[in-house]
């Protein structure tokens, strides 16, 4: 399945197929049910996007390496792994050992990139 994405759904990222484990994250459409359109096109996303921040925090601690992508085929993915109709796949996460460790982005300062207004 791993080799599947990579050659078929995901742009020729081939690492995918290298990782032990990867996770595909999906948010779940009947959420409109609820929310209505704002639940699908929203909601939806957020919620998804605060589990994979917080799985990619228990990746760390655990001292594994992942990777968020984003970069795939949605339909090609979805169609890979038999997705029912209700769910979206909005990120593919490779787990494994790391073989390296990057250095953190560059980011601007604090007092740069916030304004306080009172």
């Amino acid at each position: 399945i791993k080799e599947k994405l990579a050659a078929e759904a995901t742009f020729g990222q081939e690492f995918i197929k290298q990782a032990p484990l990867v996770i595909v994250c999906c948010g779940n459409r009947d959420i409109r049910f609820h929310y209505k359109e704002r639940g699908e096109n929203l909601y939806m996303i957020c919620d998804v996007s605060a589990s994979i921040e917080n799985l990619l925090l228990l990746v760390e601690e655990k001292g594994l390496g992942a990777c968020w992508v984003g970069a795939f085929d949605e339909k090609k993915v979805s169609q890979i792994l038999n997705l029912a109709s209700n769910l979206r796949p909005l990120a593919l996460i490779p787990v494994g050992f790391s073989n390296e460790t990057p250095q953190p982005p560059f980011r601007v300062k604090k007092e740069e990139a916030i304004e306080i207004i009172e």
